[in-house]
């Protein structure tokens, strides 16, 4: 009995650990979008850009519902994924209340600073103004 609740406290600790990585890939790719405007606008790779960030908001709602012993059935699934900027928001206010409407104004201001500050040190460095 107490492996059985140990494993299960080593797997809520693991989730956690995915969801800050996840939520690090998720302004790194902020990050990648702000470079790539500077660079080209070559619609492929903005495309590439948008996709990773579905990616991971898309990963984020599923791991995140799992540890809250809800997982997403495959449809959800399906639309978080393809309309992962109104889906992530509901889900974060949906679960977690004016909390959530807290962490997402705050997320959504800190990815946007990173996509700016991104986007003005590589246009800095290529061209140097």
């Amino acid at each position: 009995m107490a492996t059985s609740q140990a494993a299960s406290v080593d797997d809520l600790n693991s989730a956690r650990d995915y969801r800050s990585l996840i939520i690090v890939a998720f302004y790194v790719s902020a990050a990648l979008i702000g470079m790539t405007s500077a660079l080209s606008h070559n619609a492929l790779v903005e495309y590439l850009g948008v996709f990773l960030m579905a990616c991971t908001a898309a990963e984020w709602c599923l791991i995140d519902s799992s540890r809250r012993g809800r997982p997403m059935t495959w449809s959800v699934q399906f639309l978080v994924f393809f309309f992962w900027s109104i889906a992530v928001p509901i889900y974060l206010i949906a679960t977690r209340g004016w909390r959530g409407a807290g962490w997402l104004v705050l997320n959504s201001i800190g990815m946007y600073v990173t996509m700016i500050v991104a986007y003005y040190m590589t246009f800095h460095l290529l061209w140097g103004f």
